[in-house]
This record gives C-alpha cells, sequence and structure tokens, in this order.
C-alpha cells in the first residue's frame, strides 16, 4: 500500500516537473537570443580624415551616416569623412564620444569611405615650390572661437535632446537630433579647413583642447 502511494505522489509531480523545464528552457532561449553578439565591454575608435578620433562604446550605420553614443545622446558623421573603424577591448563607458587630438594613422578604411587621395608631387620638384607659412596666431584663435561657439550649440542642441527624451516629445526630438548631425558636419567641415590651411597640413596642437 505504501509502495502503491509513493508511485502515485511521483506521478502526479510529474507534469509540474516537466513544466519547470520548459519554463527553465524558455528562459534560456529568450537570454540568449537576446544577449548581444559583441561585448558590451568592447569599444570603438572612430578614426576621421582631418587628423582627430573619437573613442565611443558603440556605434551603427543609418543612411550615408555612422551614428555613435556620446555622453547623453547620439551623434553623427558622414561616412565619407571616417578613414577607419577600429574595435578595442578596452571598457569606456566613463569616456564614450571623447575626441582626441591625434588620429590613429594606419592603412586601411572604413567601408564605404572614398579613397584617401594622396598629395601629387612629392617628387624631386617639391623643394622648388615655395614653402606654405600657415595660419597665423589670429587666425587660429578666430577660428578656435568659432569652434568653440559650435561646440555651444552643440551642447544646447544636446540638452534639446535630453529634455524631449525625458518628456518623450519625439518631434523635438528629431529636431534636436537633425541640429546635432548639422553642426557636427559643420564642425568638422571648420576642421578640414583648418588642416588644409595650416603648416604641413597638421592641426593646431590644442584644436581639440579649444
Amino acid at each position: 500500500m505504501h509502495r502503491m502511494i509513493t508511485q502515485h505522489t511521483l506521478f502526479s509531480k510529474e507534469p509540474f516537473i516537466k513544466t519547470v523545464i520548459f519554463l527553465m528552457m524558455s528562459l534560456l532561449c529568450v537570454f540568449f537570443l537576446l544577449w548581444p553578439s559583441k561585448s558590451l565591454s568592447s569599444s570603438y575608435v572612430i578614426n576621421l580624415k582631418n587628423g582627430g578620433h573619437i573613442t565611443t562604446s558603440f556605434y551603427w550605420r543609418e543612411g550615408t551616416e555612422i551614428r555613435f553614443y556620446v555622453e547623453g545622446g547620439t551623434m553623427g558623421i558622414q561616412r565619407a569623412a571616417i578613414a577607419r573603424i577600429e574595435e578595442t577591448g578596452e571598457d569606456i563607458s566613463s569616456k564614450a564620444g571623447v575626441i582626441h587630438d591625434k588620429a590613429v594613422q594606419k592603412e586601411g578604411q572604413a567601408e564605404g569611405a572614398p579613397a584617401i587621395q594622396k598629395p601629387m608631387g612629392d617628387g624631386p620638384e617639391k623643394k622648388d615650390r615655395p614653402e606654405k607659412t600657415g595660419l597665423s596666431p589670429q587666425e587660429i584663435k578666430a577660428y578656435g572661437e568659432k569652434k568653440r561657439r559650435m561646440e555651444e550649440d552643440l551642447k544646447e542642441a544636446t540638452e534639446r535632446l535630453r529634455k524631449a527624451s525625458r518628456e518623450q516629445n519625439p518631434e523635438v526630438k528629431e529636431k534636436a537630433k537633425a541640429d546635432m548631425r548639422r553642426i557636427s558636419g559643420q564642425i568638422y567641415e571648420l576642421t578640414d579647413q583648418v588642416k588644409r590651411q595650416n603648416t604641413g597640413g597638421k592641426l593646431p596642437d590644442d584644436w581639440w583642447r579649444k
């Protein structure tokens, strides 16, 4: 009699055990489906053709732009302005969107970016050409002030994006994103102009720290 009761108890628990196993397997499937394909501790270095580079925790393609995270929002840069993108194993959660004053100069370029044109006429006749005088300290200061005003505008647009995100206002949010893209493009166009006009085709040493 005791044996029959024990068997009946085991059989009655079997559906419950199967249900628990099914739930566990379902949770595991959902976990692996949602788990990102790349480690969240990775970071990316976006090397720009103008000589700078940006370190970010994540980037993605959106039309003709490369979008990436910065503190408090996102920014975008035209793919044509990017030389290459490199992945590192460094955790940069505290410095996403850092713009450095010197780029990593290596061969290669990002997919979709036009080929980088090498300067022409680097032969013996180069010494016959007059040396480029470059920008004066006053011109560098004026360009730096212009960039600073652009960066203030970019900061203001970023604040608008944060506020719109908190208030769930999609219209204002999209307008702020568009302003951020436009201002970012203006900053890098100005940077290209300064680099072309300066001695040796280089940016001033403290350009990204102005």
